[in-house]
């Protein structure tokens, strides 16, 4: 028996009881209300919370899992040099000989108490000879240790004498010497270790953005990045649930990757554990003077004639009301109601009140997924900028929310900020950053509403909600048993929820070793 969290269907439920036949769900209810099937195997919660497989509907999952070298990304959520020096050197015990540590994106000079990042000095004693990298975000600046200078000056890579290396063109430089050394086998590894992370957390679906043109934040070659995800998914050795979308950056109104991806894909083709959803969250190459490529509404009209759909990665007003203009023009044409089409990061949409675009956005049926650049960006440095001059970092996930439009949690992991799932739900119910300062004041949510956005909404943008996102009779067996009450521990202790159990699919997929049941 556990306590029962259910998004959508109200209070939690004590006393409950969850019975699985092979990958269904097939009774929910109080554990008096019906009879245990003779023969079943009993796991018992013994009272602690259940909730459904948290969903990430916007985290570059593979790309991460690609990355180079051994990744310690426990690194995203340390909050002092010492905790990170600590799992750096924990990594490195259990590292090959040889093997590099690495951490790429996901961490920030802010989320140390120090608000430095750590000195060459303090990575050579924690490191025990392995070469160690870690970038900020998804350009830099990056550091290293001293074995890393050397390997790096091998590889014709500027390091400076402190280890530092300048963000751009070095990071760049760095990443790439790093993919130079990778094998196939050591893809598999790294994404395995990603799975096990993520389902330490709860996490069991993500939708997957692919890799983007940043220094340290794309694919050294996709082929081969996406061979170790398919080698996992052919040896069954898939224990989150991917989502992919396809990116492309099309410079021009010339037919080319949309159309030759339109041309050789399906829609939904795919498994439950390996599905192609949508197209984006990039089509066409980055706006030039604050204006959209105009090659993106005669690319999005081909995706809505072929019936896929499709995110748009928008971030400030102006660019938001382009993206829109070019979809309505298509829509006219090609309705996309049921295609569940949406814009992602949107930190403006909604500011002061004004919620003329987001009408226009619920009147062809699309959504908005919102992520947390501003629990770990400073607001007064935010990269992504802020046109209409509001003090909020965004996005504004009260006033969306209460807009009644679609809406869907993530985190970008691992670019700017943690995929930690906790440490995002942390943010939208409390506005603060990783610092503790309260950066996106009166947007906050609801316990339940948080959860609601991170499971059943989520599933509706991979059209997986018939299946996924809730804890009901006939849907697929994707639950979690926490380690704390999640509607009554204190705010703060939110960021450090963790699985003590996490099904996919009727499989237990991860154990704690820390606590059984």
């Amino acid at each position: 028996g556990g306590t029962l969290v259910n998004p959508g269907g109200g209070a939690s439920i004590k006393n409950s009881v969850v019975i699985i036949e092979g990958n269904k769900i097939i009774k929910v209810g109080k554990k008096n209300e019906f009879k245990i099937p003779a023969g079943a195997e009993i796991i018992d919660a013994e009272g602690k919370w259940i909730i459904p497989g948290l969903i990430d509907s916007h985290v570059h999952f593979v790309r991460a899992g690609s990355a180079p070298g051994f990744d310690v990304r426990l690194a995203e959520t340390a909050s002092s040099i010492t905790e990170l020096l600590d799992l750096i050197r924990a990594t490195a015990l259990s590292a090959s000989d040889g093997q590099m540590i690495t951490i790429i994106g996901g961490i920030s000079q802010q989320q140390f108490v120090e608000n430095r990042f750590p000195t060459l000095q303090e990575l050579d004693e924690a490191a025990n000879n392995h070469v160690v990298y870690a970038q900020q975000g998804f350009a830099g600046p990056a550091f290293t240790n001293s074995a890393g200078k050397q390997f790096f000056a091998e590889k014709g890579v500027g390091v400076a004498e402190d280890g530092s290396i300048e963000a751009g063109q070095s990071t760049a430089a760095a990443f790439m010497a790093l993919k130079s050394e990778q094998t196939h086998e050591d893809r598999k590894q790294g994404l395995q270790r990603l799975q096990k992370y993520a389902n330490s957390l709860g996490l069991t679906t993500v939708a997957d953005q692919a890799g983007v043109p940043f220094p340290g934040a794309g694919f050294f070659a996709p082929s081969k990045d996406y061979k170790a995800m398919l080698a996992l998914w052919r040896d069954k050795k898939l224990t989150v649930r991917i989502r992919a979308q396809r990116l492309t950056y099309d410079s021009d109104n010339q037919a080319g990757a949309v159309e030759e991806f339109l041309a050789n894909a399906w829609p939904g083709f795919g498994d439950e554990y390996l599905k192609v959803t949508a197209m984006g969250e990039h089509i066409v190459s980055f706006p030039r003077n604050g204006q959209v490529n105009s090659a993106y509404a005669s690319k999005i009209r081909q995706i809505a004639m072929q019936g896929w759909s499709h995110e748009q990665h928008s971030t400030s007003f102006v660019e938001n009301q382009q993206h829109i203009d070019a979809i309505e023009s298509v829509h006219a044409d090609h309705p996309i109601t049921e295609l569940r089409w949406s814009l992602a990061h949107v930190f403006e949409i909604g500011h002061n009140g004004d919620l003329s675009v987001v009408n226009r956005l619920k009147s062809m049926g699309m959504g908005l997924r919102l992520q947390n650049h501003g629990y770990r960006v400073p607001t007064d440095t935010f990269p992504l900028g802020r046109t209409l001059g509001g003090t909020n970092a965004g996005p504004l996930y009260r006033t969306l929310f209460d807009s009644g439009i679609r809406l869907g949690a993530g985190t970008d992991g691992t670019l700017l900020g943690p995929m930690n799932p906790w440490h995002s739900i942390y943010y939208m119910l409390s506005g603060m950053d990783s610092s503790g300062k309260l950066v996106n004041a009166g947007q906050t949510l609801t316990r339940l509403e948080a959860l609601r956005l991170y499971t059943l909404d989520n599933a509706w943008f991979t059209f997986d909600e018939q299946e996924l996102g809730s804890l009901e009779v006939g849907k697929s067996a994707d639950l979690v048993v926490l380690d704390g009450d999640y509607l009554t521990v204190p705010l703060a202790e939110i960021k450090n929820l963790r699985s003590i159990l996490t099904m996919v699919d009727g499989k237990v997929v991860y154990t704690s070793p820390d606590e059984s049941i």
